[in-house]
C-alpha cells in the first residue's frame, strides 16, 4: 500500500509541478492583455485542492519526513497566495508573484524528496520479504 501511495503521490506531485508552471504563463497572459485572468484563478484553486490531496496521500502513506513536510508547506503557501491575492492592499498583494515563487520551490523539493526515496528504495511494502545475504 505505501509503494502505490508514493507512486500516486508522485504522478499527482508531477501534474501539480506542470500546473505550477503553467501558472506563470497564465498570470502574464492575464496582465498583458492576451485573455483575462479567470484561468489563471481557477488553475490556482485547482492546485491548492491537489495539494491537499498531496498532504493527504504522504500523511496517509506515511512517506516519510521530508515528504509530508514539503507536502504541507506547499498547502499552506497556496493558502497563502490565495489571501495575498484577495487582500485590499496593493503593497500586499505585491507578495503574490514572489509566494509564487517560494510554491515552486516547496513543490520542487516535495519531488525531489521523493525522487529520491523510490531511487533509494526507502519505499517498500511493509509485507515484502527480503532474503538475507547469505541465501
Amino acid at each position: 500500500m505505501k509503494l502505490a501511495l508514493s507512486r500516486i503521490h508522485m504522478v499527482l506531485g508531477g501534474i501539480t509541478m506542470l500546473l505550477i508552471v503553467l501558472q506563470f504563463f497564465l498570470a502574464g497572459v492575464g496582465i498583458f492583455g492576451a485573455g483575462d485572468i479567470d484561468m489563471h484563478r481557477s488553475v490556482g484553486y485547482l492546485i491548492t485542492v491537489l495539494a491537499a490531496l498531496l498532504l493527504l496521500l504522504a500523511l496517509a502513506g506515511m512517506l516519510g519526513r521530508q515528504r509530508i513536510l514539503f507536502s504541507a508547506l506547499l498547502l499552506v503557501l497556496l493558502i497563502v497566495q490565495i489571501a495575498l491575492i484577495e487582500s485590499d492592499e496593493p503593497w500586499v498583494m505585491a507578495f503574490h508573484p514572489l509566494n509564487g515563487l517560494l510554491i515552486l520551490g516547496a513543490g520542487s523539493q516535495m519531488m525531489r524528496y521523493g525522487r529520491e526515496a523510490m531511487r533509494g528504495g526507502q519505499v517498500a511494502e511493509s509485507s515484502t520479504l527480503r532474503a538475507s545475504p547469505g541465501e
